[in-house]
Formats: structure tokens, sequence, C-alpha cells
């Protein structure tokens, strides 16, 4: 930023020669700001992330015993002890990556990365997805939290494109939370 503001300065002083030279600054200064748009966007994902690791570590380690599980339904105790997991440690949390292609129904399809965060001992899902759409990037922002949902999407991490909480999307996340817990422990 501040090379694109003294480069600047000095096409003003020389205008008649270096004039073309703002086109140049122009394009910089807008990569700038988008590559800042996406920084901030993604690090407050990142932030949250942190925060729960951190909470997450202090977590004493336990064995999972059949007393943990024996309010459970019967075919889900059958199918923890048929995996092996009775008497190994409790899982804390999970990190999940995903490369797919997505899209809407009648549409293009598009690809998508995205780095998924499960916290098992308070029920948390932080979800960070970066999709191509229209030859750009545009990262979205899926928080579980407190059985509260939030889905932030926005173009160039700047400008929102969706942003949706509330009770339908609360039941809507939990219930998906719940599905992602039983296939990880599923492959696991």
């Amino acid at each position: 930023m501040a090379a694109v503001i003294l480069s600047q300065v000095l096409i003003i002083l020389f205008w008649q020669d270096a004039k073309f030279g703002t086109i140049a600054n122009i394009i910089i200064l807008l990569s700038v700001i988008t590559g800042y748009g996406f920084w901030s966007f993604e690090n407050i994902f990142n932030n949250d992330v942190a925060v729960r690791l951190e909470t997450s570590s202090k977590i004493e380690k336990n064995l999972l015993t059949e007393k943990d599980i024996e309010q459970l339904p019967l075919p889900v105790r059958k199918y923890l002890r048929y995996a092996g997991v009775i008497n190994k440690d409790k899982v804390n949390n999970v990190r999940i990556v995903f490369d797919v292609e997505m899209r809407e129904k009648g549409k293009d399809w598009f690809k998508a990365t995205s780095v998924q965060y499960n916290f098992f001992d308070e029920p948390t899902r932080l979800f960070f997805m970066k999709g191509e759409m229209f030859g750009m990037t545009v990262p979205g922002y899926h928080r579980y939290v407190e059985a509260k949902a939030m889905m932030d999407i926005r173009l160039f991490g700047l400008f929102t494109i969706v942003k949706q909480s509330g009770e339908i999307m609360n039941k809507q996340k939990r219930l998906l939370y719940l599905m992602i817990c039983v296939l990880w422990f599923r492959q696991n």
C-alpha cells in the first residue's frame, strides 16, 4: 500500500510522462484490497478455530467406557463396540479437508475446497469454504456454536452475498452436525 501511494505521488509530480502508471497503481491497489478482504475474512475463522483448539487442549484425556454409552440407543452401542472404540481415548475434535464440486439445481458445477473442524465437548462446527464461481474465488464461513448456526458468504471476502442465521438454520445445523459425527466415527 505504501509503495502504491509513493508511486502515485511520483506519477502526479511527473504527470505528463508517467500518467499511465496510475492504471497499474489502480490494478495493484485493487489486488491489495481484495487480498486483505480474503485474509481478514478467513482470519475470523482461524481465530475461532484457535480459541476452540485451545479450549479443547485443556480437556482431560479419558477413555470411552461402557458407562459412557449406556444411554445411547442399542444400535449405536452395538456399532461402537463393533468399531472397537470402547476403552480408547475419547475424541475431542476432528479436522476434515474437502476438495469437492458443487452446483445449484440447473446450474453449472463449480470447484470448492474447505476445511472443517468439529469439536465434541461442546458441539461446535467451524467450516470455511472457498468456491470458484464465474472465475472468482468466493469464500464462505459456516459456524455452529452453542446451538446457533450462521452462514456468511462474501465476494472477495468483503461484500456479503449471503448471510443467514436463525432458528431454522440452527435446527438444520444440529442435524448436519450429528450426521457428520456419525459419518466420522464410521470412517474411523
